[in-house]
Formats: C-alpha cells, structure tokens, sequence
C-alpha cells in the first residue's frame, strides 16, 4: 500500500514531496527526543518505582504509560489510518510526519532551506509483539561552520552516508516481542541512548541509526541489556579526479547493567567491544565469541587473542535530598595502573620533572552534573549543569577502522577526546509554548596539518606525537563558545507537531584562526528525534 504526503511549507520554500512507505511500531513506540522525556524523569524519587532512566530510548507501554502528555499519547492523531480491536488487543495507525524551515545566516547570502517530510504505520498486537518503521525524506541544510565537517567526512550528522547532492532518505525501524514479563527481543534500525546526562560518554545518539538486535532482561530491580550492533566506517579512496567513498564494515557489542539501589540511587556497569569485518583481508564478520551474554569481554579478548578495543564504564545517579539529581560517568578505555598513579602524584606535588606523567595510552572520560527539575518550586521549569573531560586519544585505536564511532562520527560525546566541556541548559514549558536556552563552553585540543594530539578519533593512535607528558586541551588549544535558543508552541499534540524558531551563536578561537557564525531559522517540524548542532 503507497501513500502519498504533499508538504507545502513557507511560501519561500514551495517545495512538495512525494514519499511512499512503511509500517511501523507497537507497545515499544519508542523515544529519544528530550524535551518529551526529561519532566517524566523528573517525577521519579516521590514514591513511584524509578525509571531504568540510564538506558533510553524507553518502552512506551512499560514506562510512559501514566505520562499524558507524551508523544506516545498524542501520535494516534492527524492520522491516514486508525484500527483499534475490542479489546485494545490489536491497534494500527498511521501518522505523517514533517520537518520544514527556512533559516539565514549573517556569513553567507541566501536563505538556508529545508523541507522534508515522512509518514508511518504504528502495529502493537496484544502487548506482546510489535512493528516499527517510519520513513523521511527531503533535503537537509546545516549551519554554515558544519559544511566542511559534512564535505570532508561524506555524511549528515545524524543522518548518515552524504552523496553529492543535499536530498536524502532516513529510515527507522524496530520489531519487539515481549517474551514473557522478564525478557523483550528486539531487532531493528536505530539508534540507543545510555546515561543520564545531556552527552553520553558510553553511548549516544548523535551518529547515524545503524541495524541491531537487542536483549533485555528484567528483574527485581535490575535491567540487562545486550545490544549487537552493525557498523560502518566511510574509507575515502582518492583518484585523479575524484574522491570514491567506500564503506568499511566494522561490528560492536555493548553490554549495560543497570540497578535502581533504591528510588533515590542507582548505578550502572558497562562494556563495548569494537572489531573491524575484516582480519588481515580475511572476513571476519561478526564474532560469535561475543555473543557470550555475560557482560565484562575482557577474559574473551583475551581467550581470542584479540586486539579489539574494548571499553568500560559507570554510571551513577544519586538524589539525596528532594528531586535534586547528581549523576555523573566514568568512561575506561585502556590504562596502566602505575601510569595513572603518576598522573595522581603529578596533581599532588610541586615538582613534576622528576618522573614521567600523562602516558598517551590512559585514555578515559569523565562526566557530572546536576539536573533541578521544578526549579525554585516553578512548574516544570528545568534546569541542568553539566561537565565532560575527555583526556587525548581516548575512543581512538591502533587500527583507524577500529574506532568508537558509526558513518564517520563518534558513538559518543561529539567533540571526539581531548577536551573539557561545561553545559548549561534551561528549559520551561508553559501549556503549549516551550523555551530552551543552551550555553556551551569547551577547550579542546586540535590538530595543524597531520599531527595528531588525540582530539580526532579517527586518527590511528600509532601516529601519536608522543608518549608521555599528555594534557588535556594539548595541540592547537581552541576555545569554543556556543549559545543556542529555541521557541516552539504546540500546533497538534496529537502528532507533537510544533511551530519552532531557534538562534544559534558559535565562536571558535585558536591562535591559528578566529570563526564566528550565527543562524537564525523559524520552522514547523515533528518532534521525535534529537539533533545535535552543538559542537
């Protein structure tokens, strides 16, 4: 069955779209777009049974079920289709879905145009099994200091592989059964969301979605979750006249456990292994070594012989006193234990020429922050602070295939390593009008020509420039300041359809160059997903 969707935006933009599709969710309709989570987190603590709030997206019907003004909620509206059994054993709807604007920038003449447009069929049978996929398609612009990111590394953030033109399609999809009250399988196209934080430095949303399958297991008041995922690095070949990207296959296993103490604390472990779909031009493809579903792979990288990069890390929330959250992440990627301690002692004492300190290979993160929901007793005001630090080389890898990332972006923090990041976000509702306010300020390290100081990820760690004496913010030290604002008011709860106007300010300053760049943009878009301009 085809559908057709005709979008007409702004007399400026003029521009229709023929798209045909799909068919779609269930009872796991599920959600990443912050603004529709952060005040259902915020109700926890006050008696209710506390959300696995760290591993996102959550289950609609699971966990959003007593939330009335979630997009599960409004998504049966501005529908092509509707089917409900009795007994609410069997539902289907379909749904449109839209992205258009029209943005200016003071650098550059012309206004930035972008107009897209999608739809979708939702299934849930018996709360048991459900379908999930949803279509768009357009033409996507961006900031202007994020061109040559986009020109040089043949993606669109978020989005995925770039061709020569700005016209793309992007494509969601999940299937779940729900095998008994303990354990859900998941296989779909998409994308996860593990922390507590504005950034993730486990894992993000911020690359492309990319196709998975997902086992999570439920019980007392923990929640385990196996995530096997296919990825992809973007190797660029270069000809006389041309550069040919090719796309490399590369594969990850993830591994989370997470365990509400009480309604108050809780703590995650979690483990990533990486490996590239070829061994010294062998096919490898994927390693059923690590379907092994016992979190912790380091005893089977070893058993293997491997030279995987692997990973670990923590995540804590802790609300002591009212509905105040601390949370913070501690992200492991390789280290010596000796090392580290001369890094302590380096912090501790006057004299540092003594010993060697900063080894390129401790590499890890670290994250905290406080989010106030309800601030000052104002009705879902929200406020959050929030600091990251990354030290050089971290998510790297010997093999420049083998990194942490997915289509030639991080699978986590966007800045990549090499960094620290302080994030201040306001955000407040009022019936249907909504503001956001966000201030980024960031030193990190970067590269002239082919060094290589550890902020790039996808630069093999064998090229570091050194061995010892490794300081975050090393390389060309650039200073970068962000301020982003976003208006919107409900047009359609029933299809969280929202009329936006958003500004964006960005000055990074190096003593190399000094680039400053605004845009201003006004819009009617779904809100579903989270993009990420920020960086």
């Amino acid at each position: 069955m085809k559908f057709t969707c005709i979008v007409t935006s702004f007399p400026l933009i003029g521009a229709s779209l023929f798209l045909h599709i799909f068919f779609a969710s269930s009872q796991d309709f599920t959600l990443l777009e912050r603004n529709s989570l952060i005040f259902r987190e915020s109700g926890e603590g006050n008696g209710t049974p506390p959300l696995h709030s760290a591993i996102k997206p959550w289950v609609a019907l699971r966990e959003l079920s007593s939330v009335t003004d979630s997009v599960i909620n409004r998504i049966t509206g501005l529908c092509f289709l509707v089917k409900n059994s009795p007994g609410n054993e069997q539902q289907v709807n379909g749904f449109f879905l839209m992205d258009n604007r029209i943005g200016i920038t003071g650098k550059s003449p012309g206004n930035r145009l972008q107009y897209s447009a999608g739809t979708g069929l939702s299934m849930r049978f018996r709360d048991k099994f459900g379908l999930e996929y949803c279509l768009m398609g357009g033409e996507l612009t961006f900031p202007d200091y994020m061109n040559g990111f986009i020109r040089t590394r043949y993606i669109y953030p978020g989005y995925g592989f770039m061709d020569t033109t700005n016209v793309f399609i992007a494509q969601r999809g999940l299937a779940s059964w729900q095998l008994s009250p303990y354990f859900r399988v998941q296989a779909g196209y998409d994308k996860n969301f593990w922390g507590d934080g504005y950034r993730s430095l486990i894992l993000s949303d911020l690359a492309a979605p990319y196709p998975f399958f997902k086992i999570t297991a439920d019980f007392w008041r923990m929640r385990y979750v196996s995530l096997h995922a296919s990825l992809r690095n973007i190797r660029l070949i270069t000809y006389a006249d041309r550069v040919k990207p090719e796309l490399i296959p590369k594969y990850g296993t993830f591994h989370i456990l997470h365990w509400n103490i009480s309604n108050r604390f809780s703590m995650s472990v979690f483990e990533a292994i990486i490996w590239k779909g070829t061994d010294e031009n062998l096919e490898r493809k994927y390693d059923i070594n690590y379907l092994n579903p016992v979190i912790f792979y380091r005893p089977v990288e070893y058993s293997t012989g491997s030279n995987d990069n692997a990973l670990m890390g923590l995540n804590l929330t802790a609300r002591p006193f009212g509905r105040i959250t601390f949370y913070g992440q501690w992200l492991l990627d390789e280290f010596l234990l000796k090392e580290m301690k001369a890094d302590v002692k380096r912090f501790v004492t006057d004299d540092d020429s003594s010993f060697s300190w900063g080894w390129y290979s401790n590499k890890y993160g670290l994250q905290g922050g406080i989010k106030y929901p309800d601030a000052f007793g104002i009705n879902r005001l929200h406020l959050q602070v929030e600091f990251n630090r990354v030290r050089p080389y971290t998510y790297s890898h010997a093999n420049a295939y083998q990194n942490y990332s997915h289509m030639n972006q991080p699978l986590a923090h966007p800045m990549g390593s090499n960094f620290r990041e302080m994030i201040a976000l306001f955000d407040y509702n009022y019936r249907k009008w909504y503001v956001n306010a966000e201030a980024v300020y960031a030193i990190m390290g970067t590269d002239s020509g082919s060094s290589n100081w550890g902020g790039d990820i996808f630069k093999p760690i064998k090229t570091r420039e050194r061995e010892y004496y490794n300081e975050n913010g090393q390389g060309v030290k650039t200073d970068l300041k962000i301020v982003q604002i976003k208006a919107g008011y409900l047009i359609s709860a029933s299809s969280n359809l929202y009329a936006e106007a958003g500004f964006i300010y960005r000055i990074s300053d190096s003593i190399l160059s000094v680039t400053e760049n605004n845009y201003l943009w006004i819009g009617i878009r779904t809100r579903l997903f989270n993009e990420y301009f920020d960086y």
